[in-house]
């Protein structure tokens, strides 16, 4: 077996082996206290703790090297994700003020979305992206986007581990991780034209984690379950324009020009 191969099977095991152990230890966690926020760290730390390992594991900790594109080459492609989440602050404005549980919970709340960032970015955006990348190559256009549209779907299909938990139906598991294919791609996109500069990734995921939980009322002292069941409430229609036009927008700033300026300033 070549070792671009064994790098995407080490990726794809990773994934598997992390979201495994989160989902256990989670079950565990939830026995050893009646808080939400303290049971959600100590479970994103286990997790997180599980992708450090993979990653050393793999041998992949380059994935955190500086990205050789200078930052004014990309630094509106998430333009898109900007405009939602101007818009569902202020759509939800309220809720940023309805802070309901003590400070220190709000800090665990805001540990956890920069872990889960973390977390969700080295196993799909570090580990497999960059393993299809390094599997298909980078000088065809339709196989640097065929590497982003896979991570995506990836990414996307699994939250629909979310209907293990009894308290989240299949039908809204399926929504989220509808919802999440397209911002998922995006990500991707994203991530390839930075020059795959992971810590730009974090950022912005862990932003928009924030984002999106504190509209869905983490602050006012809803549980994650309650954030994630707002899928419920949607319908695959409401769903299907947003995430069309995320992968539009992946292609928009994917287009054959700026893919072989990536290539070239990344030789």
């Amino acid at each position: 077996m070549d070792e671009k191969r064994k790098d995407l099977i080490n990726a794809i095991i990773a994934i598997i082996a992390c979201l495994a152990i989160y989902k256990i230890f989670g079950k565990l966690v939830e026995n050893l206290t009646t808080n939400e926020n303290v049971k959600s760290l100590i479970a994103q730390l286990i997790f997180a703790s599980c992708v450090f390992i993979a990653m050393i594991l793999c041998k992949k900790s380059d994935i955190f090297r500086k990205s050789s594109i200078p930052f004014a080459k990309y630094w509106a492609t998430p333009f898109l994700l900007v405009v939602q989440m101007i818009l569902v602050s202020l759509v939800n404005i309220d809720k940023f003020f309805e802070i309901s549980i003590p400070g220190v919970e709000v800090v665990f709340f805001l540990i956890q979305m920069i872990l889960v960032g973390f977390c969700e970015e080295v196993l799909f955006r570090g580990l497999l992206q960059r393993a299809l990348h390094n599997l298909f190559g980078e000088d065809s256009w339709i196989l640097v986007i065929f590497a982003v549209l896979i991570t995506g779907v990836c990414f996307g299909g699994v939250h629909l581990v979310n209907a293990f938990n009894p308290k989240i139906t299949l039908r809204t598991a399926a929504l989220q991780a509808l919802s999440v294919l397209g911002t998922g791609t995006y990500f991707c996109a994203i991530y390839y034209r930075s020059g795959k500069n992971i810590w730009y990734l974090i950022f912005l995921h862990g932003l928009w984690d924030v984002i999106a939980s504190v509209a869905s009322g983490r602050l006012a002292g809803k549980t994650v379950v309650d954030a994630v069941d707002v899928a419920s409430q949607l319908t695959v229609s409401g769903i299907l324009p947003l995430v069309g036009i995320y992968l539009l927008a992946s292609l928009l700033i994917l287009r054959p020009n700026k893919v072989k300026e990536v290539v070239e300033l990344t030789k």
